[in-house]
């Protein structure tokens, strides 16, 4: 069930679509080198799994948990909760996240993971919001680039819920 106050954003059809184009991207400048994917949960979690199947490359995968929201929509300061399982010195590293707002989030891994070793930090968003940002990556992927609002669905969520959604809906009025 939706909650009242948000409509469809982004239906099922346009993010398969867009996460096909996104691997064809990824899969041609990767291709033949040994590469980690780094999903930050919880948010990216649907996009990561539907990405890597579109990719149908041999890659390694990692997670970082990161926490910047402290219940509601308003962004609060970064802790991380848990790190990487695996080494990555020396690797090409692919950040996957949900969605680029302020660019805190983005930021703070890439900064960490170049601080682990890593090679090369490429990061693959599936929205970006826009909105001035003053932050500069690598490289950088991105599925979309919505209004500045408030969006549910495919992994992102509001107080933990929502997450389930298979579509992406925004707040109507903010």
């Amino acid at each position: 069930m939706i909650p009242a106050g948000f409509s469809r954003l982004l239906g099922r059809e346009e993010i398969d679509r867009r996460v096909h184009e996104l691997a064809a991207e990824l899969r041609a400048d990767l291709a033949g080198r040994p590469i980690t994917f780094v999903g930050i949960l919880d948010g990216a979690l649907f996009f990561m799994t539907d990405l890597i199947r579109a990719l149908g490359l041999d890659i390694h995968i990692d997670f970082l948990r990161i926490s910047s929201y402290r219940g509601g929509a308003e962004s609060g300061d970064l802790r991380m909760l848990s790190g990487l399982t695996w080494n990555i010195a020396g690797q090409d590293v692919v950040i996957v996240d949900d969605i680029l707002d302020s660019g805190k989030t983005i930021t703070f891994c890439e900064r960490y993971l170049k601080s682990l070793g890593a090679n090369s930090v490429r990061c693959v968003l599936l929205l970006a919001k826009e909105r001035a940002c003053d932050i500069v990556l690598e490289k950088r992927y991105v599925g979309f680039t919505i209004p500045d609002r408030f969006v549910i669905g495919y992994g992102l969520d509001w107080n933990g819920r929502y997450r389930h959604l298979p579509e992406i809906y925004s707040r109507e009025s903010e």
